[in-house]
């Protein structure tokens, strides 16, 4: 279709609704970088959007399924751009989410606390985020760091002794984050929740390089 203008607004019709609209109602034609034609698609953004809409119902099992196929293939690449998209509107995806919690509340706390359950390393790793934050901590550490700390120590309490999965490992900061420490993994060491509780708000390093402070300790425990 040729380009017509009216009042002064170049555009033209679309064969498909038979109406006359703008040239930026129209996607660009382009081949090879060169503008094709008149440099704008035959039919209206719309229309082309509703005919895409219909062949994708048409197929829509096999389109599903080779869409499921090239995010397998892709997992990475797509997991790079929603991150790098996220950090460019970090605003606009705080918003999002929050429109979505206030339209379901109660759906969406069922899907947070199953995702949680399902994954107790990130529901760890979540609280003690909000609690540095609370303190203005400096520093941070990532899930990973904390795995490699527990492994480092063979997956015990370096207070009792004991070892997971008879007890459940968690962060304790040598330095309290009520005293200013920081959230870094060299200010972490892992202890059982009895025992961080016991030690409090306390200076006490456990770790093996204060061999002396680990045994005493241990022995104060066992007389317990």
């Amino acid at each position: 279709m040729a380009i017509i203008e009216r009042d002064g607004i170049p555009g033209k019709v679309c064969p498909r609704c038979e109406e006359w609209k703008s040239s930026k109602e129209f996607s660009p034609r382009i081949a090879r970088g060169i503008p094709y034609c008149d440099g704008l698609q035959s039919i209206c953004k719309l229309c082309f959007n509703l005919r895409q809409r219909a062949r994708r119902q048409a197929k829509h099992e096999e389109t599903l399924a080779y869409e499921r196929e090239w995010r397998k293939k892709n997992r990475e690449k797509l997991r790079e751009y929603d991150r790098a998209h996220s950090h460019c509107n970090r605003e606009r995806h705080k918003e999002l989410k929050r429109q979505g919690y206030h339209k379901a509340p109660e759906k969406k706390r069922a899907q947070i606390q199953a995702y949680l359950k399902a994954n107790p390393h990130k529901a760890a790793a979540k609280s003690n985020r909000r609690r540095a934050k609370e303190h203005a901590a400096q520093g941070s550490h990532t899930i990973a760091e904390w795995l490699a700390l527990k492994a480092r120590y063979d997956y015990t309490c370096l207070c009792c002794g004991r070892r997971e999965p008879e007890i459940e490992l968690t962060r304790d900061h040598v330095i309290s984050l009520d005293k200013g420490g920081s959230d870094n993994i060299a200010n972490i060491q892992p202890l059982c929740r009895s025992c961080n509780g016991t030690k409090g708000a306390q200076t006490i390093d456990y770790r093996p390089q204060h061999g002396s402070a680990l045994r005493e300790a241990r022995v104060a425990y066992a007389l317990i």
